[in-house]
């Protein structure tokens, strides 16, 4: 593409920069997801991440939908369950709302990139600002890697070397953290280990941002798997020399799984419920839902048998059976079989 033209008639574009910036800061928005669209970067607004809802991580994804009704027809739960199982299924994990709003742009509703469109030298402008000025946040490798070797930019260059705060929120197949940790495995694509590999090569690229002050990781898979037996040390140890960086404030937010209590120097990592809600589709396309448990899972069975020995004592015992072995699920379902069906002892202390 060659370079703007300077349009001496554009009043705006002949303004003086500092002040072509601050008119644009009136019109974008600052909190801003870039993402790949027809090969090149593109932006949309962040309505902010939702959180999990705390009785059953997933749950919060029905908002908005249509409540069914007795007398609704089949084709209506259907519909219904086919957008909460894309919302379920999101690649953009918390931020599954403004991967909605960016899929109803595409189809046909105005964007705040249009504004970047109008012109060459205003596109410039406006990825300037971004950079500069956004809290960015990324929600997929290709578009990391985008950012972080300048790629995509048409003629404006590696404008995020200014950027001051990313957030990067990834969901990804299981097997890519599975190569992450160096295990080798013949069912690991060549694509999972691609993205793989593109995560380990991140942190020099990371640390090259020098006006970097603020950086925030969320990472999960998408598999209704455990986060577990993950070596979560080598997964986080692109973001060691950030850790380690004073000016940096950096957080990371990991699953909750039965190996959290121990620490992982040098990172303070935060740790949140899986979601357990899931769906499948069959042949026919007919989707169903699936409640899948999640550490820590003894915290429910103690709402069934009305014993309260605290969340910390809990959870704690909960590591301890995981650690011998016990698969604390199925545990929990073999309990939940037998209150149906009325075998279980009273006072029976749980599953130790």
């Amino acid at each position: 593409m060659s370079l703007p033209n300077p349009q001496p008639q554009s009043p705006l574009l002949t303004t003086p920069y500092d002040i072509r910036l601050s008119i644009l800061s009136l019109i974008l928005p600052t909190n801003i997801h870039l993402h790949q669209h027809s090969k090149h970067l593109s932006f949309s607004v962040c309505t902010g991440h939702t959180s999990a809802d705390t009785s059953s991580p997933g749950k919060e994804r029905l908002w908005g939908l249509t409540y069914l009704h007795p007398g609704d027809s089949d084709a209506d739960l259907q519909a219904r369950m086919r957008r909460y199982g894309r919302r379920l299924q999101s690649t953009w994990g918390p931020h599954w709302r403004c991967e909605e709003d960016v899929v109803r742009r595409r189809e046909g509703e105005w964007g705040w990139d249009g504004v970047a469109g109008t012109c060459k030298s205003l596109y410039a402008d406006v990825w300037d600002y971004i950079a500069h000025a956004g809290n960015l946040h990324v929600t997929d490798m290709t578009t990391l890697r985008l950012v972080l070797d300048g790629k995509g930019f048409l003629h404006v260059g590696n404008a995020f070397q200014h950027v001051k705060s990313l957030d990067i929120t990834l969901v990804l197949p299981k097997n890519v953290f599975v190569a992450m940790g160096g295990e080798e495995n013949t069912l690991i694509s060549e694509a999972e280990q691609d993205q793989a590999a593109t995560w380990m090569r991140s942190g020099p690229a990371l640390a090259s941002l020098k006006q970097l002050r603020k950086l925030n990781v969320w990472l999960d898979h998408n598999s209704r798997d455990y986060w577990w037996h993950l070596d979560e040390s080598a997964i986080l140890s692109p973001l060691v020399s950030l850790a380690n960086n004073p000016s940096i404030e950096l957080t990371v937010q990991l699953p909750n799984q039965a190996n959290d209590d121990t620490p992982i120097s040098p990172f303070a990592i935060e740790r949140r419920a899986r979601q357990e809600n899931w769906v499948d589709i069959d042949d026919n396309g007919r989707t169903t839902m699936v409640h899948k448990l999640q550490f820590p899972i003894m915290r429910e069975l103690e709402e069934f048998l009305a014993e309260d020995t605290g969340e910390v004592v809990s959870d704690a015992q909960e590591r301890l059976l995981w650690r011998r072995g016990v698969d604390v699920e199925e545990a929990w379902r073999a309990v939940q079989r037998e209150l149906n069906d009325g075998s279980y002892p009273q006072n029976a202390g749980g599953l130790g």
